[in-house]
């Protein structure tokens, strides 16, 4: 709450229980940083409400992920089971410590991990493409940020897919490695081919 009063943020992710507390909804109980019970009623309705009033993307994680930027939402349902049953999947996604992350623009917190290795290719991608040049080189979130969250999400979770699917993943650990070895191999066609997003809203 001392970090959203003092700096604007570009895009807030959590799980259910931390969108949950920033929205300051009863709905979802947690446990420690984990989600419990059945989730938001509405998720759509909850990401794009904070969104709105954050003034920046909102991503929810779970079972199936939300992503919107105040106007749009996005529902995602790529992932497998696996990755609800080892530990850090849900922060892998964008931070390696463990808790909600908020990427400031003034760049005072790094952005890291999957979703943050998104947003710095997608943006440098789309200003090169428009002949935009950036406004200054050292800056990373620059560009659309609500495509590149949801590209970063896609990622862990498409990755996640063909992992689970390998002759050599027999339970959560084989996983784990597995999923590192994807991310490592993963490619444009193939995230394009089995992405499966929805525009809610």
């Amino acid at each position: 709450m001392e970090l959203l009063q003092a700096w604007q943020p570009t895009v807030i992710k959590g799980n259910a229980a931390e969108i949950g507390a920033l929205a300051e909804s009863a709905e979802v109980e947690s446990r420690g940083v984990d989600s419990v019970g059945s989730g938001f009623a509405n998720p759509a309705d909850v990401v794009r409400t904070l969104a709105r009033k954050k003034r920046c993307v909102v991503a929810l994680t779970g079972k199936e992920d939300w992503v919107s930027d105040g106007d749009t939402v996005v529902k995602l349902s790529n992932g497998h089971e696996y990755l609800g049953v080892i530990t850090g999947s849900g922060c892998m996604t964008g931070t390696v410590d463990g808790r909600l992350y908020i990427i400031s623009e003034t760049n005072l917190l790094t952005l890291v991990a999957l979703t943050g290795s998104a947003i710095t290719v997608y943006t440098g991608a789309a200003n090169r493409a428009v002949k935009e040049p950036y406004e200054n080189e050292s800056q990373i979130v620059q560009g659309d940020m609500f495509a590149a969250t949801i590209a970063g999400i896609l990622v862990i979770n498409v990755a996640a897919e063909v992992a689970a699917e390998r002759p050599d993943v027999k339970g959560p650990n084989t996983f784990r490695s597995a999923l590192i070895d994807e991310l490592y191999n993963l490619r444009a066609d193939t995230l394009l081919e089995r992405a499966r997003l929805k525009v809610v809203a």
